[in-house]
Order: C-alpha cells, then structure tokens, then sequence
C-alpha cells in the first residue's frame, strides 16, 4: 500500500504536471477519453500487477552441495570402460550447462543496471560516471525499505524516502535492447546446444548403467548401487540449476523501465517529477504507453474538464486535443 503524500488537490496538480510533460503524442495515439486524474496513491493501485523493482534478485543463486557431485575413490575404482565415457560425458556436458546458467544468472541480475550504456573509465569518464551514478541509484532503489509491514501503516512512522537528489537514473532503449539482445543469443545457445548435450547425456549414463549392471561389467549389486546413488545426487545437484532456467527470461524493456519508475514514485522524494524527467529521454512507444496506463481506468473527463485541472501552463491544445 503506497501511503497519500498529501491533498487530493495536490495530488491532482502533480499528476497534471507529470502526464503534461511525459509526451505530446499525435492525434492518432491520443485516447479520445481521459481518465479522472486520481491521487496518485490510487492510481499506484491500478498498476499494482507491475510491481516496482525487486529489492532482492529475482533468481536466487542455488545452493549447491559439490561434495554430492565428485566422484569417491570407490566411484573411481569400478567404474571403466564404455560406463567411465559415458560418465565423463554426462560430467562435460552438466558442468557446460552449470557454467552458462551461472553467467546468465550474474547478468540477469544486471538487468536494471543495463537501462544505461556501460563505458568504462578509458572509453568515456564523462559517461562512465553516469553509468556508475545509475547504478548507485538502481542499488539505493532495491535496498530502500518501508519501516513497517504491509497493513500495518497506522502503527509506526513511515520510512523516509530517497533524496530526489541522490537519484540519477538513465534509460537508453538502445543499449539495453543491445544487452538483451547477447542475453537472449547466449539463453538460446544454451537451450539449443549444452542443455541438449545434457539431457542426451543423462539417457545415455542410464542405458550404460543398466547394461553394466546387466552383464557384470559392475562386479556387485552393491558396486551397481553406490554409482546409482553418485549418479543420483548429481542430478539432484543439478536440477537446483535446472529449475532456475525458466526464471531466467528477460522482461520487456518497457516492463523493465516500469518497474524502476514505479520503485521511484514509492521509494524517492517527488517519484513521479522524476519519472517523468527520466522518462522524456525514452523511446515515443514507451512514453505513450507509459502515458496511457496512467490514464486507463479510472473514470472518464471530457477534455474541458481535463483543461481545467491542468496547471494553466499544461493547458494546451496540440496535447488535449481539444
């Protein structure tokens, strides 16, 4: 629950101001209704389904028992031949798909620092300070926290919020769309090649271990049972990483960009001034798109009664299309 940061009147002439300068989009685009300019806490409400940015990673690093994934000297005494190929394979191709994962796991987790263009200090100090100050701005974003818990606003002090001067927030379709683009390629290498690898190796080990159980290449029941039971723990190791595969996919950039500007409007000082000011360096298709969630949903105005809520230097013709 996002807590009023003041009057309704307010409220309306800072929700006035911010969909004046978001973007005068062309008669084409403009919704032929407004929707009533509602405080801003309401209106937070209607976007609820989009949550502001994680405080936390999304995907969490599996905790991994490697002692379950070597191999015993017991393990390494039986096994041989045809069965030892097919283990070592089986080992190739879970530690590929282990070191993929884990580089895609770190990056994921940069998704929101990527909004801005990485330059290193030698390429441009000047922009690499940017990019650092984005950063700085995304991690003050994630580590911000209400001082109380949900529905129990009335019992202690709210948090203080960001100093709006701390926040420096940078979006560039262009390079984040270039990120994700090498995200998404190195994704479907892994789908398409060591995950692939993987799985042929997992049948393949099974159908060696049961032919080596079957024709005593394993000399006991008990040699079968402890190179099942290696094998076993491995996969088990494994498929922590396994599970985390699906939670690896990219958000849209727009869904990304939203997220950091709804984290703005409920954890820093003047969120929606803001938003809007990152907002006017971004794309026309997610200004727009921005723009009409703001305004979707919550009961009509015609366009005279919208002109009169707005500041007079917002009134104008070309935006209201009136």
């Amino acid at each position: 629950m996002v807590r009023p940061l003041g009057s309704s009147e307010e409220h309306l002439t800072t929700f006035a101001s911010f969909i004046c300068n978001l973007a005068k989009v062309p008669d084409e685009d403009r919704p032929t209704i407004f929707a009533e300019a509602a405080p801003i806490h309401e209106i937070l409400e209607n976007l609820s389904h989009i949550p502001p940015l994680p405080q936390c990673n999304i995907v969490s690093k599996p905790q991994v028992d490697m002692n379950r994934m070597i191999e015993t000297p017991y393990i390494r005494k039986v096994i041989a031949g045809d069965l030892r190929t097919a283990l070592n394979e089986f080992y190739a191709s879970g530690g590929a798909v282990m070191k993929v994962v884990q580089i895609l796991y770190q990056e994921h987790n940069s998704r929101y620092n990527r909004l801005c263009p990485l330059v290193t200090q030698d390429e441009d100090p000047g922009h690499h300070a940017r990019y650092v100050n984005h950063c700085e701005s995304i991690e003050q974003l994630r580590a911000w926290t209400p001082r109380f818990p949900p529905g129990e606003e009335y019992l202690t002090i709210p948090n203080q919020k960001l100093p709006k001067g701390l926040m420096a927030i940078h979006i560039d379709m262009h390079a984040y769309e270039e990120w994700a683009s090498k995200y998404n390629d190195t994704m479907n290498q892994l789908l398409n090649g060591p995950w692939v690898a993987y799985q042929d190796a997992k049948v393949n080990f099974e159908k060696a271990l049961n032919d080596a159980a079957a024709n005593g290449t394993l000399p006991t029941a008990r040699a079968v049972g402890r190179v099942r039971t290696h094998w076993q723990g491995y996969l088990e190791e494994m498929h922590k990483w396994e599970k985390e595969i699906p939670r690896l996919g990219l958000s849209s950039f727009v869904t990304t960009v939203i997220q950091v500007f709804v984290a703005l409007i409920e954890r820093a000082e003047d969120g929606w001034v803001l938003s809007a000011r990152f907002l006017a360096s971004a794309p026309r298709e997610l200004r727009v798109y921005w723009w009409r969630r703001l305004l979707a949903g919550r009961g009509v105005v015609n366009v005279a009664a919208m002109k009169d809520i707005l500041p007079a230097n917002c009134r104008e013709e070309s935006f209201l299309g009136g």
